[in-house]
């Protein structure tokens, strides 16, 4: 009995944390075919940064195709491994992630001028979404 409650206290945490999924480095990244980029591909007029967003690797959402918006432009359709750059005038603009099901996640992203900032769609073990920043 005690054997039977040891392997699960190891196994049960183990399976738990492979569900979660895991950052795409930028170097490891596929860029979103050109048929999925709807928009934010020419630098707008005036001052602008930019802005990355990949989707990380793993079995949560895995199956699922998520939809990048700015300011509610839809700007690209992410599968896992992915990452597409963005052009945004500088200043405040609202990003959002989501997929069928209605999950959303909004994040106001701010740019100076010749800005970058990097954002990643992750899964975690409850198969919740998230929008976040990040140094990957």
């Amino acid at each position: 009995m005690k054997g039977i409650i040891v392997t699960i206290a190891l196994v049960v945490p183990l399976l738990l944390s492979a569900c979660a999924t895991s950052p795409t480095p930028a170097s490891e990244a596929k860029a979103v075919p050109t048929e999925r980029v709807l928009a934010f591909q020419t630098q707008p007029g005036g001052e602008s940064g930019t802005l990355i967003v990949s989707r990380d690797t793993g079995f949560f959402g895995g199956g699922i195709s998520i939809t990048i918006a700015v300011n509610g432009t839809k700007a690209a359709i992410l599968k896992t491994g992915e990452s597409v750059t963005l052009y945004l005038p500088a200043g405040e603009s609202i990003v959002s992630a989501s997929y069928w099901t209605g999950d959303l996640k909004e994040r106001e992203v701010t740019l100076r001028p010749g800005q970058t900032k990097r954002y990643r769609v992750s899964f975690d073990g409850a198969n919740s979404m998230d929008l976040s920043p990040t140094n990957f």
